[in-house]
């Protein structure tokens, strides 16, 4: 069945970007919102863990299983275990993710 539309989307828009232009506007960032992407989470330590713990939780849950959240995870878990420069081989990074992935099982 769809999704009724709605323009909740737009008027967030509005409510604040539209705001913080015109009328200088910062609104206030809640503490579970400070993760791996923003500055400020990135100087609090916050990482991938935190962002699957934290971050990533969708409210209200899920009814149904995600098929593919493992395997966004162990990518994502790869793509973090990465050098910042030149190229990484699978010899090098493989291992780091496979050790990130395992304690995150054991927890």
């Amino acid at each position: 069945m769809p999704r009724p539309k709605s323009r909740e989307g737009d008027h967030f828009g509005a409510a604040i970007g539209l705001r913080s232009l015109l009328e200088s506007f910062t609104p206030t960032i809640p503490e579970f919102a400070l993760d791996q992407h923003t500055l400020a989470g990135k100087k609090l330590g916050r990482g991938l863990d935190h962002f699957r713990k934290e971050g990533a939780k969708p409210v209200p849950e899920p009814t149904a299983p995600d098929p593919y959240i493992e395997e966004a995870y162990r990518l994502w878990a790869i793509k973090h275990a990465r050098p910042m420069t030149g190229s990484a081989t699978k010899q090098s990074i493989y291992p780091r993710a496979e050790a990130w992935i395992a304690s995150l099982r054991s927890q």
